[in-house]
């Protein structure tokens, strides 16, 4: 049974069992479509979305426990176009939606806005939702990809593009409801300021990490003799600054010149990935392969 000490005097507040619930539903489907539009033309689609949600147990009571959902989905559609049995095209385009919430629930507290987290150390107990809510991060990924497939006598030659655009706002702060705790619970009926922590951020910022990524690459997988295969191969990789990041100018009024700038961070431009490959297999009977290759990313 929990007690408390108020004025020399024991005061019991009595047994606090606990029962929780808990449990977490998984909804899953997918969907595809083949369609032959010619002998050169291939159409597919697919669609896959998971979805997941459970109980958040963060929170000491479950009164305050709430459902935290986790969604992702998918959808691309692509067309395969033969211009020669030797050369192949692949355009696809898709999306990427991944949905992860944390939310504090709609919890009333007379004369706040928001229901904080109390603890009292001698009931060693917390009052409130999960610590860390509310919280979310959302990230949309739109892609378009092209991808071209070239055999020409002994070469057989890959190239393409992918080319992708994030969008991604993101939220926590730490202590946006408020953080209160007293040593013990009279205290907090005494209505006595917190005399172990008494903290609350204030907004809630949200940051965006939007950005851009494009990604060029050709491979030329060289049959040089029928027991020897060398692949050559290039990747260029662009990904710029996120949105985020490059608000930093916006506190380019506090500037000290010579010491401390804010301005908009750059990106990389020389992210070459060159790769080398080789396959051989001494000798005629084929029994044996050596491969050797080095790559960078």
């Amino acid at each position: 049974p929990y007690t408390t000490l108020f004025r020399s005097y024991t005061i019991p507040l009595g047994q606090v069992p606990i029962i929780a619930p808990n449990f977490n539903n998984t909804w899953r489907w997918i969907g595809s479509i083949d369609y032959n539009i010619s002998d050169k033309d291939q159409l597919r689609g697919r669609v896959i979305v998971n979805r997941f949600s459970a109980i958040d147990t963060a929170a000491e009571l479950p009164a305050f426990y709430t459902t935290t959902p986790t969604n992702n989905y998918l959808a691309t559609i692509s067309e395969f176009h033969t211009f020669t049995p030797s050369l192949v095209n692949e355009l696809r385009i898709g999306f990427n939606r991944s949905n992860s919430n944390d939310p504090a629930g709609s919890f009333s507290f007379p004369g706040l806005d928001q229901f904080p987290n109390l603890y009292f150390y001698d009931l060693n107990l917390q009052l409130g939702p999960d610590g860390n809510a509310p919280q979310f991060g959302i990230q949309n990924n739109y892609q378009i990809v092209d991808n071209v497939s070239w055999t020409k006598g002994n070469h057989t030659i890959k190239f393409g593009f992918d080319g992708r655009k994030l969008i991604s706002p993101q939220s926590f702060t730490q202590r946006s409801r408020g953080d209160y705790e007293w040593t013990t619970v009279v205290d907090y009926l005494l209505d006595n300021t917190p005399d172990q922590i008494a903290q609350r951020s204030l907004g809630n910022v949200i940051y965006y990490g939007d950005q851009l990524l494009t990604y060029e690459y050709i491979n030329d997988s060289w049959k040089v003799k029928p027991n020897l295969t060398v692949n050559l191969g290039l990747r260029y990789e662009h990904t710029t600054v996120p949105f985020g990041e490059r608000s930093q100018v916006l506190n380019s009024i506090s500037n000290v010149p010579g010491v401390l700038s804010f301005g908009v961070p750059q990106s990389q431009t020389n992210n070459w990935a060159p790769r080398l490959g080789l396959a051989w297999s001494p000798g005629k009977d084929g029994n044996t392969s050596v491969r050797a290759g080095f790559g960078m990313a």
